[in-house]
């Protein structure tokens, strides 16, 4: 097994009898995983506008908009998914989060938390992805609020 692909390993060693999950998680490898850290904001707007009957007048599906969303966001105003007002954890949410995940760690791979990189990697790791804004999702009241996405919406 590769050793970076972590879902592998959980169905070949963590999970008894996920025999067939193990065996085809291994022939595909990494492939179609690629889509793991992609940002919902776009589709979280898109389903939003459709809330606030914005796009009644249009026959587009929630993928098409999203798509819109995207583009305008990333080329039309050069800024990317998560520079849109942000709701994100708070600090006591963030610990719990981390207290929780450092919890499943040691369940799930004892070894590798008990290593030298363990704990201290898995810490690291979870902080790079605070600082991302990983544990963050886009503010729909607050961008529906601003008349440049209204207009936007209405302009389909």
């Amino acid at each position: 097994n590769n050793p970076e692909d972590m879902v592998a390993d959980f169905f070949c060693n963590m999970i008894p009898n996920a025999t067939n999950a193990c065996s085809h998680r291994v022939e595909k490898g990494m492939e179609g995983s690629f889509h793991v850290g992609k940002s919902l904001n776009y589709d979280i707007l898109a389903f939003r506008a459709y809330e606030d009957e914005l796009l009644n007048h249009v026959n587009m599906t929630r993928e098409e908009v999203s798509n819109a969303i995207r583009h305008r966001q990333e080329h039309d105003l050069n800024s990317s998914a998560i520079e849109f007002p942000l709701i994100c954890l708070s600090s006591k949410e963030e610990e719990d989060l981390l207290g929780a995940s450092l919890s499943y760690e040691l369940k799930l791979q004892p070894d590798w938390y008990a290593s030298s990189r363990g704990e201290t990697e898995h810490r690291a790791k979870f902080s790079d992805a605070v600082q991302e804004h990983k544990f963050c999702s886009v503010n729909s009241t607050a961008v529906m609020l601003d008349s440049g996405w209204r207009d936007f919406f209405l302009s389909f």
